[in-house]
């Protein structure tokens, strides 16, 4: 369990603070139906449309009649993740493994729905939607009243099934403006088996006998005020085989890091989500970390320690609160 850490400082800084706005993220490409067995090659991508990085932590992705909870990630701005779906695997920046506890989606016909939440599904919660099917169907699929409800899907829409081995996908990567005309038929993006005639990189890292996965640590929660100078120090992963560590941080404000310490700043309040990928030339491995930003703090501002005459009666402390107007 992560500590939390709660930084100070006796800095006071004024500054005009601009509302934060969020993009949103959307159901980018849906690989349903492989040449031959699905198992491990099924796979569904979201893309993050907006702005600034945007935290997946416990959204929830149901397909196959069946949910996913998405761990602590954050999905960097105009950057897509392959969640891939009933399949095993080490969870990377770009590529989340859902084990193989579910079910593989439908071949003609099934529900693709991502939740903010997965301790509520409902109209409230939902954040993107989509069914396809190979006919007309008249009866109500799966969250497709939520979907309804929260104005991001039209009763009885749905997307044309396609061919075995091709995808269903955007045709403008982020833009979804909840219509079956805004997706097409496509190549998969990318063939999730390997064949004897792989031209996968051999890693980097020289690896003898069996190699073990690395320790990522991205060190204890934080709190701490905007503009304050915080230590972020992974070198404290380890590595079973000694094999050397390569860092990758995400610092949950659309910033990327390839360093293993150094010092940040934020410029403006809110939660961050930041993981640190270490790879040891075969495996990638990513730990979390969250860092809190206020806008306020609280500093000794003057103290009298020695007073005249009983110090149990005289002395005192003065602490003030500084607060960043919004």
């Amino acid at each position: 369990m992560k500590k939390l850490l709660f930084l100070t400082t006796i800095s006071v800084v004024f500054i005009f603070i601009p509302r934060i706005v969020f993009g949103s993220v959307v159901i980018n490409e849906v690989f349903y139906n492989p040449v031959g067995t699905d198992t491990n090659k099924e796979y569904i991508i979201i893309y993050n449309n907006g702005d600034e990085s945007y935290p997946l932590n416990n959204y929830c992705l149901y397909a196959g009649g069946k949910h996913f909870v998405i761990p602590s990630f954050s999905l960097t701005s105009k950057q897509s993740v392959i969640i891939h779906w009933n399949t095993d695997g080490v969870n990377t920046s770009t590529d989340l493994y859902t084990g193989k506890t579910l079910e593989n989606m439908g071949n003609t016909s099934d529900v693709v729905a991502l939740f903010s939440t997965h301790d509520k599904h409902d109209a409230s919660t939902i954040i993107d939607y989509l069914r396809y099917h190979t006919t007309t169907k008249t009866e109500v699929k799966t969250w497709e009243s939520a979907a309804v409800s929260a104005g991001i899907w039209t009763a009885g829409n749905f997307i044309p099934n396609v061919l075995e081995g091709k995808t269903i996908k955007l045709k403008t990567d982020g833009l979804d403006t909840n219509s079956p005309n805004d997706w097409m038929e496509a190549e998969p993006s990318m063939i999730q088996e390997e064949t004897e005639e792989s031209t996968t990189e051999e890693p980097s890292v020289p690896l003898t006998g069996s190699n073990h996965p690395p320790i990522a640590e991205a060190g204890d929660n934080i709190i701490a005020f905007i503009n304050q100078e915080i230590k972020f120090d992974g070198t404290k992963s380890t590595d079973p085989d000694n094999n050397e560590l390569h860092y990758e941080w995400n610092m949950g404000d659309g910033k990327l890091i390839e360093k293993p310490s150094f010092t940040y700043i934020y410029n403006y309040p809110g939660t961050y989500t930041v993981s640190l990928m270490v790879y040891d030339g075969q495996y990638y491995v990513i730990d979390t970390a969250i860092i809190k930003i206020q806008t306020g703090q609280i500093t000794i501002n003057e103290f009298l320690p020695n007073p005249s005459g009983k110090d149990e009666e005289e002395e005192w402390t003065m602490s003030t609160k500084h607060l960043v107007s919004s």
